[in-house]
């Protein structure tokens, strides 16, 4: 459910850019949540940024009404 996304330079070179999802009271996606940075520092500390970019996306989600097991997006 909540899942992550990559932009590996596929719009400027070097740039290293994560998001994911943020889904609201009706269970659909009501915005995201990015995180951009020189590819490098991003690559060595990807698995951390997911990690912390998931984890605020279903606290985002929580805030504005999204309940996990109200069906799955």
């Amino acid at each position: 459910m909540f899942r992550h996304s990559i932009d590996d330079e596929e719009n400027d070179e070097g740039l290293f850019c994560m998001a994911a999802p943020v889904y609201g009271a009706v269970n659909s996606i009501q915005a995201a949540i990015s995180v951009a940075g020189p590819k490098e520092r991003m690559i060595k500390q990807r698995d951390a940024i997911i990690e912390k970019l998931l984890l605020t996306s279903k606290e985002v989600s929580a805030s504005i009404g999204f309940k996990v097991g109200q069906g799955q997006p």
